[in-house]
């Protein structure tokens, strides 16, 4: 078999299939295009598994794909009307209708449930409620633990130290690092963060001629503007 996907309707015993030929050992040989309207078209079929009648579900060069049942209706996906949109195909009538009305990004992976259908539009899932006829995006919100958000002890590594300034008395070392401003002493004593700011960023600190202030440049305003102190 090539390239063929389906669902089955229990309660009608019928199987829908897509495939990238006009027979069921056929594969498309390639990735179609979007729009692609040459012989690798991908239609829907409907097979009967008891009397393996086949019927294609009414198209003009289309691609139709992700056939999902829903009682006597079949929902799918396909490109017939520009870009690739939410259909249906009543089995009884055998009128297709556009369901979802789409001129922006091509919808994805169809699948059904109960009373409902779901599909994906550009990384969001959107939910279409078959009794009221009404679209909505799913909210979706993905927690993780991402430990190095939390505060937390680092080593501050000598390549991420940048903009080193001796002070004028030769006693201490003024350093920019980790968006911190640190003094360091030149022989002894402690190593000094003067900024504490994990919510902002410092740079370009420089010491005052007779070395009792310090300036530099924050964005704790949303803008980088000078400080000193």
């Amino acid at each position: 078999m090539g390239n063929i996907a389906g669902s089955f309707n229990t309660s009608t015993g019928v199987m829908s299939l897509t495939s990238a030929g006009s027979t069921a050992t056929l594969a498309q040989w390639q990735t179609a295009w979007k729009r692609y309207r040459g012989g690798q078209t991908t239609p829907v079929w409907l097979v009967d598994i008891k009397t393996l009648d086949v019927e294609i579900i009414p198209r003009e060069n289309s691609n139709d794909s992700s056939p999902v049942w829903e009682g006597t209706t079949v929902y799918f996906l396909s490109d017939r009307n520009g870009p690739v949109s939410l259909f249906s195909y009543d089995t009884g009538t055998k009128q297709v209708a556009q369901v979802i009305a789409n001129q922006g990004f091509d919808l994805k992976t169809l699948s059904a449930g109960p009373g409902a259908v779901v599909y994906e539009q550009f990384g969001s899932l959107h939910l279409y409620d078959l009794a009221t006829h009404q679209d909505h995006t799913v909210p979706v919100t993905i927690r993780g633990d991402l430990p190095y958000l939390t505060p937390h002890l680092a080593k501050v590594p000598p390549k991420e130290v940048q903009h080193v300034a001796l002070s004028p008395t030769g006693a201490r070392i003024l350093a920019e690092a980790r968006g911190d401003i640190f003094t360091v002493p030149a022989e002894k004593g402690d190593t000094r963060n003067l900024t504490r700011t994990p919510g902002s960023a410092e740079r370009d600190p420089a010491w005052s001629p007779d070395g009792k202030s310090i300036a530099y440049f924050s964005d704790t305003s949303g803008e980088y503007q000078l400080y000193v102190r």
